[in-house]
């Protein structure tokens, strides 16, 4: 896909993604800033935008615009990038291109979208109070309730564990008691800081002309200079294996194993490292699915990911409690067979192939491609989508022996039925 940029301001800029067959436009902002204590405030205030603006004072009145505007959707997200927060607000509208189209709906829209992002409601300089008591309790209930689902919750608190002492250990919703200390004026006064400094990048996709659009965009927002974000991948060494067991009454354990690699999506072994992963455990052709999983029966369910951001591989498994020790033995055992080349040359094509397929499937999903280009464009990657399919397709043998040797295991969660111990040694 062709893809135009254009700076508005300092470190403000937008990115225009040209897609005729689309149906609809998709206008995204997305605020960048650093992963800190400030994370609660960064939530909340994502939820808050949508209860109210001056003009739209209310989510009820939100919705009868929208509806009006050819049933066009609104939202906002909230996501990590490594140790790069970002909130972003999203807009979905009709392509103004189609025959039945009435009136400049772009210009409509990019000033409804303007009224969301830069006027919210508020009362003497800061939210409606009704409306932030209620976003705030239900950030409150949404934290808590990550325990409910315990594969997820398993996985955070691998990386709560692994991550000690770096930004990436803290949650997107941030900790309860910085939620329960949050106040009104607090917040409104991070969402001030927010929008006057944070980076800014917009994204637009659809059947539009970057010169009408921007210029459009220009007149109905104001983009003021972004101060700078130092975005770094911080690489730690592993000294020790850590290795926590927590002990809860389920009938399903969930074996969560974190490995750090000095490999990131910058790295020119960035392409094999994403084949290592496939191989290993990234999908239903993986050693790790096809031998733990269905020939010995060890598992329900087990995958591998990348967090290509952070250089590092998670492994997560639903396991039996009696198996955790045989589990996380094979599972070693396979990645060790990866780095010493055992492996056929058929399984390594199939690997790349899949690999290949699930990287230009993102295009079929457009808020999944404006995510990925996000990822990129964040730690300055200068390759595209299309650049790496095409360096995938080159990987050797032996790129994936080294790249896999790059991986060590950091740490071992394990929550289940067992001994009431954090730790459990080898």
């Amino acid at each position: 896909m062709n893809i135009i940029k254009e700076n508005l301001a300092k470190n403000k800029e937008v990115y225009l993604i040209k897609n005729k067959s689309m149906k609809s436009i998709i206008v995204w902002f997305m605020f960048y800033m650093p992963l800190d204590e400030k994370a609660s405030e960064n939530a909340l205030i994502s939820n808050i935008l949508l209860r109210g603006s001056r003009k739209h004072q209310s989510s009820r009145e939100i919705s009868k615009f929208l509806n009006a505007a050819y049933g066009s959707i609104i939202g906002t997200d909230i996501n990590l990038k490594g140790e790069v927060y970002t909130l972003g607000v999203h807009l979905n509208y009709i392509n103004p291109n189609l025959e039945f189209v009435e009136g400049d709906i772009t210009r409509d829209m990019l000033k409804f979208l303007e009224e969301v992002i830069y006027h919210p409601l508020e009362e003497n300089n800061k939210f409606k109070e009704e409306y932030f008591q209620t976003e705030k309790q239900n950030l409150l209930m949404q934290l808590k309730g990550k325990g409910d689902n315990k594969e997820s919750y398993a996985f955070d608190k691998t990386i709560e564990v692994m991550c000690e002492g770096e930004a990436y250990s803290i949650d997107k919703l941030g900790k309860i008691s910085w939620i329960e200390s949050l106040t009104n004026e607090k917040c409104y006064q991070r969402y001030k800081e927010i929008i006057k400094d944070a980076p800014l990048k917009v994204y637009v996709m659809g059947d539009i002309e970057m010169d009408s659009f921007t210029s459009t965009l220009k007149e109905i927002f104001t983009f003021n200079n972004a101060k700078d974000l130092e975005v770094n991948i911080n690489h730690k060494e592993v000294e020790k294996v850590k290795e926590v067991f927590e002990d809860v009454d389920t009938n399903q354990g969930k074996l969560c194993m974190g490995f750090r690699t000095s490999i990131d999506l910058n790295s020119k072994e960035f392409a094999a490292l994403t084949i290592v992963n496939r191989l290993f455990g990234g999908g239903a052709d993986s050693k790790l699915f096809i031998n733990l999983r269905e020939k010995e029966s060890l598992c329900y369910t087990i995958y591998s990911t990348l967090e290509k951001h952070k250089g590092m591989m998670f492994v997560a498994c639903g396991i039996d409690s009696s198996v955790k020790n045989i589990a996380k033995e094979k599972i070693i055992e396979t990645l060790n067979s990866i780095k010493n080349g055992d492996f056929t040359d058929e399984h390594l094509s199939i690997s790349i192939a899949g690999m290949m397929h699930s990287l230009t499937s993102i295009r079929d999903n457009k808020y999944t491609y404006i995510a990925y280009l996000q990822g990129l464009n964040i730690y300055g990657a200068k390759y595209r989508l299309e650049d790496l399919c095409e360096s995938l397709s080159k990987v050797t043998r032996d790129e994936v022996i080294k790249a896999a040797n790059t991986l060590t295991l950091d740490t071992v969660y394990f929550l289940g039925r067992g001994e009431k111990n954090e730790n459990e040694k080898k």
